[in-house]
């Protein structure tokens, strides 16, 4: 991620999430897996990363830590029963893994479990 998502808190809506990546199992808004982000506004150059999910239309959402701007990161979803594990680790110019963070959420796959991949987008009504 870049600079251009370290955007200014404008108002209440600023504590919205943006989409990063995910899946999908049917509908997105029913059954779904992504990484969300928010700039921190209380530490300037941090991106705050999040678990967001759907379960049967009910929207979940659990910090799991920060980021920095214009540095590499991995990220992975890993998809278990009952649980899912959301990870990001920091990838070094040495291509060492460094500063693995992981949640882990209670999400049973629902089946048949056809979906699609998700990809980024900006959620709220503020513009970036």
């Amino acid at each position: 991620m870049d600079i251009s998502c370290l955007y200014s808190a404008i108002n209440d809506d600023s504590g919205d999430l943006n989409k990063l990546c995910g899946i999908s199992c049917g509908n997105h808004h029913n059954n779904s897996l992504r990484f969300a982000w928010r700039p921190d506004f209380n530490q300037p150059g941090q991106i705050m990363i999040f678990a967001y999910w759907y379960v049967k239309g009910e929207r979940w959402s659990l910090y799991i830590g920060n980021i920095c701007h214009n540095v590499d990161y991995y990220f992975e979803l890993t998809i278990g029963t009952p649980t899912v594990a959301f990870s990001f680790a920091r990838v070094e110019k040495s291509g060492n893994i460094t500063d693995r963070r992981v949640s882990f959420v209670k999400y049973k796959l629902p089946q048949p479990a056809i979906g699609y991949y998700l990809w980024p987008y900006f959620g709220g009504n503020n513009t970036t």
